[in-house]
């Protein structure tokens, strides 16, 4: 923890996430849970998702409610009042803790209707979701010396592209009913 420390001693608000997967590390749940009540942290965890080439399986999927289980068995949680457009739903394991813990539940409850978020990809391109195969290039423009600000065509594209949900054979919904994602050789 010495670098998050470093951190937390700067200000930095400090947010860690993991993927707890069955069978690969599902054993370091309860330890991570347990830094949210030493350190003034948010410690996150993320249901395993598809991702094109990471060998996605729904089995080894542990969801949200699974991993709450698996903390009552230790701890008597606290649930924290969530934002409207939070993605990550917080808990407390106790008065005294110095940080909250929280789950993004991509898998077992999608909450594509309730997501504002945009993100900016490291090679320069911005996405309405993480699934979304919708891209606009941002750092493209830049090179070419082009305005990037808030009136140009992207953030139109960020506004006016926002699904609730998506029922494509990629989107995230599919795949939470249907098991497998689905890609073509030439898209991730």
């Amino acid at each position: 923890m010495g670098k998050y420390n470093a951190s937390i001693d700067l200000g930095f608000k400090v947010k860690l996430n993991a993927v707890i997967m069955r069978g690969i590390n599902d054993d370091e749940l309860l330890p991570l849970v347990a830094l949210s009540h030493r350190y003034p942290i948010e410690m996150r965890f993320i249901e395993f998702m598809p991702f094109y080439g990471n060998t996605w399986e729904r089995g080894k999927v542990i969801s949200v409610n699974e991993m709450l289980n698996v903390i009552a068995k230790e701890y008597n949680y606290i649930k924290l009042v969530d934002e409207k457009h939070d993605t990550s739903r917080k808990y407390r394991l106790t008065e005294d803790s110095k940080g909250i813990f929280g789950f993004i539940s991509t898998m077992s409850n999608a909450f594509c209707g309730g997501c504002n978020r945009i993100r900016l990809t490291s090679d320069g391109k911005m996405k309405n979701c993480l699934f979304g195969a919708e891209e606009f290039d941002l750092l493209n423009l830049y090179r070419q010396g082009k305005d990037i600000s808030s009136s140009h065509k992207g953030r139109g594209m960020a506004q006016t592209q926002k699904k609730k949900e998506d029922s494509s054979p990629k989107s995230i919904q599919w795949i939470a009913k249907n098991g497998k994602p689905q890609y073509d050789k030439d898209s991730g």
